[in-house]
């Protein structure tokens, strides 16, 4: 007698090689933080813990501190990564590069961009010279229709009922 696995361990087997096999994917993750004093020791300390991993299409509201995190598919810890931020207007323009290495702590190199205008926008990751990783997103103003925003101050339209 021959000996015959189930359909589904062979389908569990199947899929469990494919995931094995499969080159892994580099994660864009953010967190939106209201502005802080920049007076306040707090601006300089604070570093958010938690992050979002997005998926395109990506918005986010302006008048927010835009905390990045990215976690490569191929980790070089001593070898600096080139982020570049650019922003569209004819055709996309550089607005910031910056040299990071991966946090050790965290395995992710964490960064804090501010006073981003609405409009579109592209990071690219660069490693040795090549482009490894970009994203597209978008600013969009803050105050828009759809939105709640739970600190301004109640109307007092008579007309609103």
């Amino acid at each position: 007698m021959k000996f015959r696995l189930p359909d589904y361990f062979r389908v569990f087997f199947l899929s469990v090689m494919l995931a094995s096999c499969s080159e892994s994917k580099s994660v864009f993750a953010f967190r939106e933080v209201r502005p802080i004093d920049e007076e306040m020791l707090e601006s300089v300390l604070y570093r958010p813990s938690e992050f979002r991993i997005v998926k395109p299409p990506v918005e986010f509201m302006d008048g927010h501190d835009l905390w990045m995190s990215y976690t490569p598919a191929r980790k070089k810890a001593a070898t600096p990564y080139a982020i570049s931020l650019a922003h569209k207007s004819l055709d996309f323009m550089e607005i910031d590069l910056r040299n990071r290495t991966l946090d050790a702590s965290v395995g992710s190199i964490v960064d804090r961009y501010q006073n981003l205008k609405p409009g579109e926008y592209r990071f690219r990751i660069a490693l040795d010279g090549k482009i490894i990783d970009e994203l597209y997103f978008r600013i969009i103003p803050g105050r828009g229709t759809g939105y709640l925003d739970y600190d301004a101050p109640l109307s007092t339209d008579p007309q609103l009922p």
